[in-house]
């Protein structure tokens, strides 16, 4: 475990820790202040590693940085967006976003998550990964169920999910959403294998056993949850399904899947669906995008009528 570092001490004369926020192994997560811009507070992860050498050293710091520097051209709102990094003796730090919430392994805890709390989960994760793999640089789309632990996921209160840390060079212990094909080296899609790595996470909310404790025999959801709606259940057993071929063809038709689901789910409760927020992102943007084209066209037309104000003048 890494040697946690005092309240009070300033990381690169600028990052004020204020406190620790997780230590999960090799790795430290503090919440910070900034010393530069008054009453901003950030999250900065600390990952130690070995290096026998300088060599070595520069090496470790070099494939950090391609990550990282691949992690800050993500634009996702159910994604925390890095703002910096740097190193430090044996030690790389990323600073993100603080984001306020519960993560999903205390909410699951606590069971306060309901069907539609979780298939709600489930779409937004979905619609991350969704955008994710439009990326051409998706080398570390086959280590993304290493970054879909429930301790690396925010719930906050509105419901909004954010994904926190997607660096996962350190991560190489976590494999308890894996699909099987991943633990026998055989071929398969790339989404495939991600549609059986929201599924397993999602089995893990609803019914509270780990996927990784009973290796790719899981038993029916309902076993454990009676409340859940034979829509949900199905969704479960497909995107779990050992043989590719038994899942969702890709995740646009889970997260269609995921969508019926979960209107089904809150309209039985007498609840308002909720819009994804990558949805009302693109919503509220393209509204923008309405005005400033309508501003334009006024603009054009406005030039147009003095340039002829000026013509009619010179003419007559």
């Amino acid at each position: 475990m890494a040697p946690i570092l005092p309240p009070g001490t300033i990381l690169n004369v600028r990052y004020k820790i204020s406190r620790v926020i997780h230590q999960p192994g090799l790795s430290s997560v503090y919440h910070v202040q900034d010393q530069h811009m008054a009453q901003k507070s950030w999250a900065v992860r600390e990952i130690y590693f070995h290096a026998p050498n300088q060599a070595a050293y520069m090496r470790t710091i070099s494939y950090f940085q391609v990550e990282i520097l691949l992690t800050k051209k993500f634009e996702h709102p159910n994604l925390a967006a890095v703002v910096d990094y740097f190193n430090r003796n044996n030690a790389i730090y990323i600073v993100r976003n603080y984001i306020e919430g519960t993560d999903l392994a205390m909410a699951m805890h606590l069971r306060q998550l309901t069907e539609a709390d979780i298939l709600y989960i489930g779409m937004q994760i979905c619609d991350l990964l969704i955008y994710l793999c439009s990326f051409k640089e998706r080398n570390f789309l086959p280590n993304m169920y290493k970054n879909l632990r429930l301790s690396n996921i925010v719930l906050s209160s509105t419901g909004k999910v954010t994904l926190l840390d997607l660096c996962c060079s350190d991560l190489r212990r976590n494999s308890e959403y894996c699909a099987p094909e991943q633990f026998t080296g055989a071929s398969s899609d790339e989404q495939k294998i991600l549609v059986y790595n929201l599924g397993a996470m999602l089995y893990h909310l609803f019914t509270g056993l780990n996927p990784g404790d009973t290796r790719f025999n899981l038993p029916p959801p309902d076993n454990y949850r009676l409340d859940m709606s034979r829509a949900t259940i199905q969704l479960l057993t497909k995107a779990t399904h050992t043989n590719t071929s038994g899942r969702f063809a890709n995740l646009n038709e889970m997260l269609a899947h995921l969508t019926k689901a979960y209107n089904s789910a809150v309209k039985k409760s007498g609840q308002q669906p909720k819009p994804l927020p990558s949805k009302s992102a693109r919503s509220g943007g393209s509204g923008t995008s309405m005005f400033s084209c309508v501003m334009l066209i006024l603009a054009i037309l406005f030039a147009g009528g003095v340039f002829m104000f000026i013509f009619k003048g010179s003419v007559f």
